[in-house]
Parts: C-alpha cells; sequence; structure tokens
C-alpha cells in the first residue's frame, strides 16, 4: 500500500477503540452495560474482536467504533 493509499483512507476515517480488556466476563458485563444503557453508540459502526493469544500473548476483547475522517473536498 502505497503513501497516497495511506491518505485517500484516513480521508474516510478510522476506528476508535472504546473499551479493550483480557477478561472475557468484564468484556460480557461491559457489553451488557452498554446495550442497557442510554449511551449512543451506532452499533452498525462498531467493531467487535477477539485477538487470540497464544502461549506468552493472553486473549485481547476490543470494541472500536468507526470515525468518519474528513468530507472529501
Amino acid at each position: 500500500m502505497g503513501r497516497s493509499d495511506v491518505s485517500r483512507w484516513s480521508d474516510v476515517g478510522r476506528w476508535e477503540v472504546l473499551f479493550e480488556t483480557q477478561d472475557e466476563s468484564e468484556w460480557h458485563t461491559h457489553l451488557r452495560r452498554l446495550r442497557a444503557s442510554d449511551d449512543q453508540i451506532d452499533w452498525t459502526a462498531a467493531r467487535l474482536d477477539r485477538l487470540c493469544g497464544r502461549d506468552t500473548h493472553p486473549t485481547t476483547f476490543r470494541l472500536s467504533v468507526f470515525v468518519r475522517g474528513r468530507e472529501p473536498s
């Protein structure tokens, strides 16, 4: 991917991490609270990642939302 490709994608937007943990029960509790709360999360623009651990790296759970970048000129 060239420099112009990176620039073009950053104009579209980026993923912003809202919550991250290595504790699966904390992960599920946090998601339940978010879904039950009045916080405005656009779940259609959300990404739930489970980064699988190996040996020395623990599994990590991450909630991100897509944040739009600059409007094209």
